[in-house]
């Protein structure tokens, strides 16, 4: 399987990764262009959310048929707090069309007042369900303790929450949107990647279907970010919400660290050891021997742009929330005081492999693991992540453990019926 990456006169990147076992091609794409970059968060949310709602070439229905008849999938995927994420697939005898369906969605788009009316229900719709959403709820509640307003991941808190985003999306208007688009969607800003059954007419036709997008793009350098974190020191929230039948437990700390740094992948392990899967410290002991919640985790959540944060989630009766509380802070407390066990580190290898090899094992998931080395413009970086775990000590972990897990730091928020 071969990869080699491309310049464009434009600026815009093109990372090909050829494997001819199927007929088949995968398209993935990443613009700096998410809702960091401006006051109202919904305007880049709506701007990539319309770029499938009909181009300047074909209405929103004709370009659903269009992909139908040739059976292209292209699709929006996620507007994040720096990133916009795209992907499609096709047929490798209609790369051509998959192309010319990206770039007229990238740099075509319709922006009808229609669609953005519809989209803004939809948006509004989702605002409305967050809001009666116990972990969503208490995730908003933790990155408001844990970041500054001026931080990529800062949400407003829960009380704040409904007001705020239905004022966002509703003041949304098509001129912002419209001036938004032409200052973000600028070619260098863009890189695409094109997994599969890829020969060279088609990388050239993908060369000459998007080195010519420059007109009235405006170029930026890479840009700088405010990295506001609050203070490391213990906080805690209740959201309440009637009549819910489960109740949310959501922990989370800021870490100091990007997916880069020589920390990371003993601090992965570390937390995959707390919190991933059924083996794990937090999983044992809150779940299995107590029953105290139905469900309990905890992951990562990092950027390879800015540091991240770690989190601990709970589901359980809203009668037991104390219980899962208390036991959390006792196991994470022991955690870290005793460190983990050479059996632990092992079954947690077993365990990342594992989870490595299934991704590994379709082109959907090789062209998405390329995605983190883009971001972080750091070329093997997943990979070499990946390896290191493999050989980490218990030393090696629970020094790292111990310098990036703070248990009297937790921010935390408990959601739900709760009696205060």
């Amino acid at each position: 399987m071969n990869q080699s990456e491309i310049i464009l006169e434009n600026g815009m990147r093109l990372t090909v990764i050829n494997s001819h076992e199927l007929p088949l091609v995968r398209l993935y794409g990443i613009i700096k262009a998410g809702n960091y970059f401006h006051y109202n968060p919904y305007i880049p949310v709506l701007t990539s959310d319309l770029l499938t709602r009909g181009t300047a070439q074909q209405s929103r229905k004709a370009f659903a048929a269009y992909c139908d008849k040739f059976g292209l999938e292209f699709d929006m995927a996620d507007c994040g707090p720096l990133n916009v994420f795209f992907n499609g697939s096709s047929p490798s005898r209609f790369i051509d069309f998959l192309l010319a369906v990206c770039r007229d969605a990238l740099f075509s788009p319709l922006f009808s007042a229609e669609e953005l009316a519809i989209a803004k229900k939809e948006n509004l719709a989702g605002v409305m369900r967050g809001a009666d959403s116990p972990e969503l709820l208490a995730k908003w509640e933790v990155m408001s303790m844990l970041y500054t307003k001026n931080h990529p991941l800062y949400a407003f808190p829960a009380e704040q929450y409904l007001e705020r985003y239905i004022d966002f999306v509703n003041n949304a208007t098509r001129n912002e949107i419209v001036a938004f688009w032409k200052t973000w969607y600028a070619p260098s800003r863009i890189h695409l990647v094109l997994a599969g059954d890829v020969d060279a007419p088609s990388i050239q036709t993908a060369q000459a279907l998007f080195e010519r997008e420059v007109g009235a793009f405006s170029f930026f350098a890479n840009q700088t970010y405010l990295h506001d974190v609050l203070p490391l020191q213990a906080d805690e929230r209740i959201v309440y919400l009637p009549q819910k039948s489960s109740a949310v437990y959501w922990a989370g700390q800021a870490i100091s660290i990007t997916s880069a740094h020589a920390d990371f992948p003993a601090l992965k392990m570390a937390i995959a050891i707390l919190g991933a899967g059924m083996q794990s410290r937090l999983f044992n002991q809150v779940r299995e021997k107590k029953g105290y919640s139905y469900s309990i985790g905890a992951t990562i959540n990092y950027s390879e742009e800015f540091p991240g944060y770690w989190r601990i989630i709970a589901h359980c009766n809203p009668s037991n929330i104390w219980k899962v509380r208390d036991e959390v802070a006792d196991v994470l407390r022991i955690f870290v005081e005793k460190g983990v066990t050479e059996e632990e580190i092992r079954e947690a290898q077993m365990f990342l492999k594992g989870r490595r090899f299934f991704a590994a094992s379709s082109l959907q998931g090789i062209a998405a693991q390329t995605i983190p080395d883009i971001i972080a413009k750091h070329p093997g970086l997943t990979q070499s992540i990946e390896d290191r775990i493999m050989v980490l000590t218990v030393d090696e972990v629970n020094d790292v453990m111990r310098r990036h897990v703070i248990p009297d730091a937790m921010k935390v928020a408990l959601a739900g019926t709760i009696d205060k």
